[in-house]
Formats: structure tokens, C-alpha cells, sequence
């Protein structure tokens, strides 16, 4: 069960250890106790706590990667070398939904950008990610995808293929690397063909 922070001396909210308004309880009245004892105790959760805002706050302080919050969208947002991401709450559901900024086309990913232009750009729903309620899972499996992009574009070859998703992520990049040999191939042979024909004309 989690742990969380009260003030002794009302009986209010309680709060993530994270949360800034800790700051905020002095600290003789400040406690850590077990969530389920909070409830019991009658104190509700922190609203910013319990906001997307609040949650983006608290893995920004408690993980290496490089997150945001994107006001506009109500998303938390992780950027690498190779990729942006958007993670939004669903009430409905009670959970999270992934996904990607494009690599391609309108708007798409330039790592040289900040994140508040990144936020803006054209993203695609991440369909091989199921949603969650756990945010360390969609970080876990941020951080296994842009590892394996990076190998990819190293040499597909050292792509880890354990998981049916990183298979068929194999696969993908073995066939974009084809098809980018053969335009490759056809290009060498255009520009021959380009070559021969401005000799034939100059001849």
C-alpha cells in the first residue's frame, strides 16, 4: 500500500511524499502513514495530487526521463533522443492511453525541438500498447521501444526479439531496411542511367 503524507493537525487531504504542498505542512505536524489508515482516518486524496498535472509533477521528481505537462491536452509527456510521447487519463475507463508523435509527415518529431513545440505535433495512438493504470509500465515500455529504435537504426541485428512485440517490431525494421535498399538500388541505377545518357548527349 502506499505510503502518504498528512498534517496532524487538521484532518483534510493527504498527499503523495512528492506532492509540493508537503512543503506547506510544518514539519511537526507532518506524518507518513499507509493510504488505506488515511481513509480511514478521514482525510480524502490531494486533487493536485490526483491530476494529471499532479502525477507528470511526481514522475518528473522520481524517474531519469525527461517529462512534461502538456496544459492543453491534460497529458504527461516523455521525450528521449528518438521519440515524444503523450500519455492521456481516461475517466471512463480508468486508465492510461499512449501515444506517438509521428516520425513522418506534418509535424513530426525533430529531437532538436523543446517540448512545448513537440507537444503540438502530429501524433498516432501506440495500438501494440494495451492501456494501463500503471504509469511505470508505459515509461518501462517507452524506454524498451526507443532502445530497440535506436538498434534498429544501428543494425537491425542486435534487435531483441523476446517479446511478440519486439518480433514483430523486427520485422517492421527488417522490412523498411528492405525496401530502402531497393530504392537505394534504384536510385544508383538512375543516376548511371543519368550519367550515360549526358555522356551519349556530349559524345
Amino acid at each position: 500500500m502506499n505510503q502518504v503524507i498528512i498534517s496532524t493537525n487538521e484532518r483534510s487531504v493527504f498527499h503523495d511524499p512528492y506532492c509540493p504542498y508537503v512543503n506547506r505542512i510544518q514539519k511537526k505536524y507532518r506524518k507518513q502513514i499507509r493510504e488505506d489508515d488515511a481513509i480511514r482516518k478521514g482525510y480524502c486524496e490531494c486533487k493536485f495530487c490526483r491530476s494529471v498535472r499532479g502525477i507528470t509533477y511526481k514522475y518528473r521528481q522520481t524517474s531519469n526521463m525527461d517529462i512534461y505537462y502538456d496544459k492543453v491536452d491534460d497529458a504527461m509527456c516523455v521525450k528521449t533522443d528518438v521519440g515524444f510521447w503523450k500519455i492521456f487519463w481516461r475517466d471512463v475507463s480508468q486508465d492510461w492511453h499512449l501515444f506517438h508523435m509521428n516520425h513522418k509527415g506534418w509535424k513530426h518529431f525533430d529531437k532538436n525541438l523543446p517540448a512545448k513545440v513537440l507537444m503540438r505535433g502530429s501524433f498516432h495512438r501506440q495500438e501494440d500498447f494495451k492501456p494501463t493504470s500503471h504509469v511505470n509500465k508505459i515509461l518501462s515500455y517507452i524506454k524498451s521501444h526507443d532502445h530497440n529504435y535506436k538498434l534498429a537504426e544501428e543494425d537491425i541485428r542486435k534487435m531483441s526479439k523476446r517479446t511478440s512485440h519486439q518480433r514483430k517490431h523486427y520485422k517492421q525494421q527488417k522490412n523498411r531496411k528492405k525496401r530502402e535498399n531497393i530504392k537505394n538500388v534504384y536510385r544508383i541505377f538512375n543516376q548511371l542511367e543519368k550519367e550515360n545518357n549526358n555522356d551519349l548527349s556530349n559524345s
